[in-house]
């Protein structure tokens, strides 16, 4: 076993279901880690790693990360506020992004690592399969999901390993590479990059620092390059330490394309590979354009300089079905053929819709586009609209905006890109705003023997999956962007219970509120609100409305005033190390409580001798009527209630906390020891919903008292005249009983812990048996606090 998966047993990764980095915590799980991680929702590689043995937080929050840790790798996407990153810093756990962390895994192993601005993951995917075919059992780890693998991991056990190294923020300098693939340089990520020749800079930056670890090495590193890029070829031309090997698509590289031939019919192309001269056999592919023949030649080149066959790379390449989104068919709709490809710069685009005309050449090609990033969309704004001339007819998409890149950009670009290639009058455009505006452009355009191409890397993709769908539409058009149909509700809670929500809408701002209302009462649906999913059972059976996640995450301070506001989305760990960060006391205890700010609010949750009714100064909520300020004596707070108990229409949306101004270091030690004590005392890291019951009221002194310590043997626990539901449970021998697969907890018997399997009527049962036997020893009612969602 490598020392990498030795020394880091224990994983937490945030922003675990992007494509790469999920590849990496799949890979961990291999090696018999322990992985955790979050994002911002469920997706299906989320699912993908919980089914092969990860646990999974939806969304993030400080309390996701597990205690002990050994690292923390973190997605670039990642904004540096993130509570989850936060908190690993606090405690002094090791940080890492993805490529640091893919960066110390590499240098276990001999690596192949592709980078550039376009084809990197099918050169990747094609590199793999090839040592594949050849025996070398490599590990590959690819942006893009290979049928061949089942994803975009290979497990292998040899030394060898295939990546990609991302060009974003020059991460590809943290990939110590034995053989490098450079496919191309172009003018992208243009909110990092200057222009142009800060790409270049970059890039002749990483080949210098490869070429300092290759100066008195006797394994000479291989570089192979595109030599159709100038601005490549030019960086090269004074490497001598390397051994460079160049591919092109023209005659003069080391490895060329020598004819080439497309044929309609079977939708197949073919080209002869010229290596040093010679001509050493025809490849077919079956996919298009001359981009992945380049992607091809960059494989075989670097396979042929590591010593592999060319009829065993050329049977992997001829094998190649393609990936997931790069020139993906994923079906017919109204007798048209649907394609889905991850394209998202303007070369990119144009190489793929000739390449797409190149096996269609008489259909009618309709595109629907979705630009990625307002950024990027500004910076090459012409050479988008000049993409799209050889389509037939363009529906073009509002801008897919990226977390943490675009907020200071507030202008129209795509509308104004729509304007554009309007006044080019090369091909009819219509603009959509949204993914249902565009499906009814694309249902009243497409017809039979049409070739409909659906291309971003934003969203997009949603609308080639329910083109196909019968009953995925709403009266024939799409949710809302915030809206989805039959979700699973059990990614969406701690305990990781229950069935489907008819509907569920994930809030992040009040346009988003304002829409999901307005879709409840069109549809006449009964609505609950969550927040973090913490404290609620769901239904084995679901919910038949509409599920409601306030994800409100705004947050301001005001120190001055010692105040400070969140929104009902903001997580109560988070908002206690914002405090801790700038010097206000009041809200340590909220470290400790595994919920978000709304739900809090809703249940008055506290610990270690403090309340959320001790802090809040006033709750801003919509009603059914208006929205309005409620005071902290308006929300009528009382031991683990308040008002919106008793109003469950009323959405709690943000609060402003009043505090006190402290030193920093005595919160901040105030806040671990809260931690220590609920790490030492609780199941963290479990699937659990927290305390499940209140305490009982029990007056020191009274006959029951007595009672009570006379059977137990010991002083019962009593705070504020409440009796620890805790002792009662574990006095009542109840402490690890179960129900299937629900549990008490060893570690506090007021928590319930799902073992993996537990329903919703386990877990009810469990309850039920908790407060018959608690009831038949002590006469003690215990009511729960945990909240029910569905018909149990």
């Amino acid at each position: 076993m490598k020392d990498f998966f030795k020394k880091y047993k224990k994983v937490h990764f945030v922003g675990i279901g992007g494509i790469g980095i999920s590849g990496l915590a799949r890979l961990l799980l291999k090696h018999g880690c322990a992985v955790s991680g979050s994002d911002i929702t469920a997706s299906g590689m989320t699912e993908i790693i919980e089914r092969e043995g990860g646990r999974i937080f939806i969304p993030h929050s400080g309390d996701n990360v597990p205690s002990p840790v050994d690292l923390l790798v973190y997605s670039s996407a990642v904004p540096k506020d993130n509570p989850e990153l936060k908190r690993a810093s606090a405690f002094g756990i090791p940080i890492k992004n993805y490529f640091e962390a893919l960066g110390e895994l590499a240098q276990e192993y001999v690596t192949f690592a592709v980078t550039g601005m376009h084809g990197k993951s099918t050169t990747t995917a094609l590199t793999g399969l090839i040592l594949e075919s050849a025996g070398y059992d490599p590990t590959v780890i690819v942006g893009t999901q290979v049928p061949e693998w089942s994803g975009n991991m290979r497990f292998g056990n040899s030394s060898v390993l295939v990546v990609e190294a991302c060009e974003y923020r020059a991460q590809m300098k943290h990939i110590d590479a034995n053989v490098l693939i450079l496919t191309n340089i172009d003018a992208e990520h243009l909110d990092y990059y200057k222009n142009i020749e800060h790409v270049e800079e970059e890039f002749r930056a990483y080949l210098a620092q490869l070429s300092k670890k290759t100066a008195g090495n006797k394994a000479q590193k291989i570089v192979v390059f595109n030599k159709d890029d100038a601005r490549l070829t030019s960086l090269m031309d004074p490497m001598q330490e390397f051994k460079k090997v160049s591919y092109s698509l023209a005659s003069g590289a080391d490895f060329s394309a020598g004819e080439r031939l497309l044929d309609h019919s079977i939708k197949t192309q073919q080209f002869e590979v010229v290596e040093a001269g010679t001509q050493k056999g025809r490849v077919t592919m079956k996919i298009p354009g001359d981009f992945n023949i380049a992607n091809s030649l960059a494989a075989i080149a670097a396979c042929r300089s590591f010593g592999i066959s060319f009829d065993i790379c050329k049977k992997a390449v001829s094998e190649y079905k393609g990936a997931w989104r790069r020139f993906e068919y994923v079906g017919t709709a109204q007798g048209a053929l649907v394609y889905s490809d991850y394209a998202h710069h303007p070369t990119e685009i144009k190489a793929t819709l000739f390449g797409v005309r190149s096996f269609y050449p008489h259909a009618r090609l309709i595109v629907v586009f979705q630009p990625h990033q307002r950024h990027r969309t500004r910076a090459l704004f012409y050479d988008f609209a000049s993409a799209f001339d050889t389509a037939d007819f363009l529906v073009l998409l509002d801008i897919y905006d990226v977390a943490g890149r675009d907020e200071a950009i507030n202008e129209d670009t795509g509308y104004k890109l729509f304007e554009e290639i309007g006044a080019r009058g090369k091909t009819p455009v219509r603009f959509a705003r949204t993914l249902e505006q565009a499906n009814e452009y694309v249902r009243a355009q497409v017809q039979q023997g049409d070739v409909l191409f659906i291309v971003g890397a934003g969203t997009v993709d949603i609308l080639a999956r329910d083109m196909l769908k019968e009953g995925s539409f709403e009266a024939g058009r799409l949710l809302p962007a915030c809206i989805k149909k039959h979700e699973p509700l059990a990614p969406h809670t701690t305990f990781k219970i229950g069935g489907f929500g008819r509907y569920f809408a994930e809030v992040r701002n009040m346009s988003d509120f304002e829409t999901v209302r307005s879709f409840a009462q069109d549809h006449q649906l009964k609505c609950v609100v969550i927040s973090g999913g913490s404290n609620v059972l769901i239904s084995d059976k679901g919910f038949a409305g509409m599920v409601i996640k306030m994800n409100l995450t705004d947050l301001s301070v005001e120190r001055d005033r010692a105040l400070i506001s969140a929104g009902a989305g903001v997580s109560m760990s988070g908002l206690s190390q914002e405090c801790a960060a700038t010097g206000l006391f009041g809200l340590e205890f909220g470290i400790a409580i595994p919920g978000k700010v709304g739900g809090s609010i809703f249940g008055n949750a506290g610990c270690y001798g403090s309340e959320m009714k001790d802090v809040v100064k006033r709750v801003f909520i919509q009603t059914e009527q208006d929205s309005r300020w409620l005071s902290a004596e308006e929300c009528e707070f009382a031991y683990r209630e308040s008002i919106f108990k008793r109003n469950r229409s009323w959405v709690i949306v943000r609060a402003e906390f009043a505090l006190k101004k402290k030193n920093r270091k005595v919160i901040l030690e105030r806040m671990k020891a809260f931690l220590n004590d609920k790490t030492q005392f609780q199941p963290l890291g479990r699937r659990a919903a927290g305390s499940i019951f209140k305490n009982p009221p029990l007056e020191n002194g009274s006959p029951l008292f007595f009672l009570i310590h006379r059977a137990g043997g010991s002083a019962p626990p009593i705070k504020n005249g409440n009796i620890a539901a805790w002792w009662l449970i574990d006095k009542a021998g109840l402490r690890g009983a179960r129900v299937g697969g629900a549990e008490v907890s060893s570690k506090h018997a007021n928590f319930i812990v799902n073992l993996g399997h537990a329903t919703a009527d386990d877990v009810h049962s469990l309850i039920s048996l908790i407060q018959q036997t608690v009831y038949k020893k002590y006469t003690i009612s215990l009511v729960e606090e945990i909240q029910y969602i569905g018909d149990q």
